[in-house]
């Protein structure tokens, strides 16, 4: 299939003009040759209200609705003149000056962030994989959010100048084991094992399959006596305000628990450090 050229632009929420902080919360995307303009607006707003401590939600839900609407009278009127193919000559000039009008930089709550050029076989395609990276922050999985999680602990462990106790290792034998981060060996066992665990995802559904991995993996071992008794676990938990995200980490958090290893908030650094000095 012929690649094409689209532009986009990144959709920005500004609230508070005077502290020049933002939020990607869309993409907008335009494929002349192909008729097509696209986009997408972030729907959950738990999100934002973190970020933006204070912030009633209202101002975000209603400013999304105007920019909406106005989103989609500019994309009906684009599809009735330059992005109608039945009538599109091969001049692309209009739809490109009406779409550079349309992102143009303003002092607003939403606002387009520079435009960007890319080539696509699918706008649609693009304008989600585009919405999934800056948006989404796909990028920013579970891995790298556990790998920010671990750096922190090695960062607490050396300046308490425990570091060269610990190392990464892998517990188990040939037919079954898993990666820990920070684990204290002693006459060639593992004693003592940390592992920074990220349970604060975006919808309860992928804490829970983060959550069961886990509980699964420490079951095995347990049941294979392969892991030391002292495990401690530190979380990072999603907000108490936001009851089903922080309902499915409780509910992960009481069955890691019930395997007889220690929980701690990531965020309890004194609770961390004593038990890394025991």
């Amino acid at each position: 299939m012929k690649k094409r050229a689209c532009q986009y632009a990144v959709v920005q929420f500004l609230p508070y003009a005077e502290t020049r902080e933002f939020a990607n919360v869309g993409i907008v995307l335009m494929c002349p040759e192909a008729g097509y303009l696209g986009f997408r607006l972030l729907k959950r707003y738990g999100r934002l209200t973190r970020f933006f401590e204070g912030i009633d939600r209202r101002i975000f839900l209603e400013g999304k609705r105007l920019f909406q609407d106005e989103l989609g009278r500019v994309r009906a009127l684009l599809k009735q003149g330059p992005l109608n193919l039945n009538h599109q000559a091969n001049d692309r000039t209009p739809a490109i000056r009406q779409f550079a009008e349309l992102v143009r930089r303003r002092e607003a709550l939403f606002r387009f962030d520079e435009p960007g050029v890319v080539l696509a076989e699918n706008p649609k395609a693009c304008l989600d994989e585009l919405y999934g990276f800056y948006v989404e922050r796909d990028f920013a999985t579970r891995e790298y959010q556990e790998g920010v999680l671990e750096k922190g602990v090695r960062q607490l462990l050396n300046r308490a100048n425990l570091a060269d106790r610990f190392r990464a290792e892998l517990i188990g034998d040939e037919m079954y084991h898993a990666r820990f981060p920070f684990v204290a060996i002693q006459d060639g066992e593992p004693v003592r094992v940390i592992k920074p665990l990220f349970l604060a995802q975006d919808d309860p559904e992928r804490i829970f399959t983060h959550g069961d991995l886990w509980i699964r993996k420490i079951q095995r071992l347990r049941g294979r006596k392969l892991l030391p008794e002292a495990v401690l676990l530190p979380l990072d938990a999603p907000p108490s305000d936001d009851r089903k995200r922080h309902g499915a980490f409780e509910e992960i958090a009481e069955e890691l628990a019930g395997l007889d290893v220690e929980i701690v908030n990531a965020q309890e650094t004194d609770r961390i450090l004593q038990f890394a000095q025991t």
